[in-house]
């Protein structure tokens, strides 16, 4: 009903007040006669912050990386508008896009600690980017590179990305070939580096 929408509107124009002024001091929500609620151009989605950044990056040095991915792949917390009973964004493809960005930063982020040779980096990224999606194959091999010297975390690993896929609904509870190759070969060169007496790196 029209009193019930406009009721809505003003209280989330309260809201946004409350949080602080637009940089012009025009309100958040503009006034509109029409059936669309124009938002203040300063409004974004913080998926746009970390697509942004991330095409910024694409050349940019590790380190560099790192420092600026880091906070960033911090705040993804799970699925977008978990928990939540909206409809709206799968319509739009909202949650699809965000969910894409977020698994590309915290994949990006353990590929960049991965190459300075920082495991608790790539956990902690792979980690984040797994909360959204379970067994996502390319996160699952960065953790495995990142504990191929490691022979009981390497299992350990193994067998907590099998109870993923076990457990996975939509899955047909076998492992991806492509990570049962990954698994074996890192298995094979720590033997190998073991029985030729060389010490085995991460």
């Amino acid at each position: 009903r029209d009193a019930t929408f406009a009721n809505i509107v003003s209280a989330a124009r309260r809201t946004l007040a409350s949080l602080g002024a637009s940089p012009d001091g025009e309100p958040w929500i503009r006034r509109s006669q029409g059936d669309r609620l124009p938002l203040h151009p300063s409004v974004v989605l913080d998926v746009d912050l970390i697509d942004d950044r991330l095409r910024a990056l694409r050349s940019a040095d590790d380190a560099t990386v790192v420092a600026a991915l880091e906070p960033l792949v911090e705040h993804v917390r799970g699925l977008p508008f978990e928990g939540t009973s909206y409809l709206w964004p799968d319509g739009e493809g909202i949650t699809s896009r965000a969910v894409m960005v977020g698994l590309e930063a915290s994949a990006e982020l353990a590929r960049r600690y991965l190459s300075i040779g920082d495991v608790a980096g790539v956990l902690r990224a792979t980690e984040r980017g797994l909360r959204m999606l379970p067994g996502h194959e390319e996160l699952i091999a960065l953790r495995l590179r990142a504990q191929a010297g490691d022979h009981a975390a390497l299992r350990r690993e193994w067998e907590a990305y099998l109870r993923v896929v076990v457990n996975d609904p939509w899955g047909d509870g076998e492992p991806s070939p492509v990570l049962v190759a990954l698994r074996d070969e890192l298995a094979a060169a720590r033997l190998g580096a073991v029985s030729s007496g060389r010490t085995p790196s991460a």
